[in-house]
């Protein structure tokens, strides 16, 4: 009997809980979104074909549909296509350029480690800049805080945008070092347990060879 006394409160609830959900869902899929430019193939792109004119091109797409290592429309790319094989439409991505010889072409002694610096320590990056890492202390015992150079005239093999979620104070940028074995170490560690500021040392530099 007790049963039969709740039973239109329970209804209610789940009605509720349908109406809500619903509503949720037509946010999500119909609420106006930021949008990227990014590349993709214009037709198929076969392993071992070089990348003519007209093979790729650069369309506007919704910033949720966006992977994170997506390429930038003024990424460089090799002049011969060595990943997998790709059909038309195709995002092109770090991790798609990174399945091709070229991509994997890391010198001995280096070693590229990829960081999730918050926007406001960084600037602009581009491909191919040389930076300085310097490290700053997560807590202050005086009213200064002296920050530690902790590496320096660092090759950036890659930088991309990464927004900020509705918890996070800022957005973000995934940036991937190329590191000497000397330098690896003591970057992970400042990264696990403190702040890391990367400064722009110059721009265009050759990658280390």
């Amino acid at each position: 009997m007790r049963f039969l006394h709740t039973w239109p409160l329970v209804r209610r609830f789940l009605y509720g809980l349908t109406i809500v959900t619903a509503l949720a869902a037509a946010l999500y899929f119909f609420w106006p979104t930021q949008e990227r430019h990014v590349l993709i193939t214009a037709r198929p792109l076969i392993t071992g074909t070089r990348i003519e004119e007209g093979a790729l091109k650069t369309v506007p797409v919704p910033s949720r549909y966006v992977p994170e290592d997506f390429l930038s429309p003024n990424a460089v790319l090799p002049e011969m296509w060595d990943g997998i094989s790709l059909k038309a439409g195709t995002i092109l991505t770090e991790s798609l350029l990174a399945a091709s010889p070229a991509g994997r072409a890391i010198p001995p002694g280096f070693a590229d480690i990829p960081l999730l610096i918050d926007a406001a320590y960084t600037p602009e990056l581009e491909n191919g800049d040389l930076v300085d890492i310097w490290a700053l202390p997560s807590s202050c015992d005086s009213s200064e805080c002296a920050a530690t150079r902790i590496a320096q005239n660092i090759y950036v093999v890659s930088s991309a945008a990464k927004e900020g979620t509705s918890w996070a104070s800022s957005a973000q940028r995934k940036i991937i070092l190329r590191l000497p074995g000397s330098d690896t170490e003591k970057v992970l560690g400042y990264a696990g347990g403190g702040i890391l500021s990367v400064v722009l040392h110059s721009r265009g530099g050759p990658p280390p060879l």
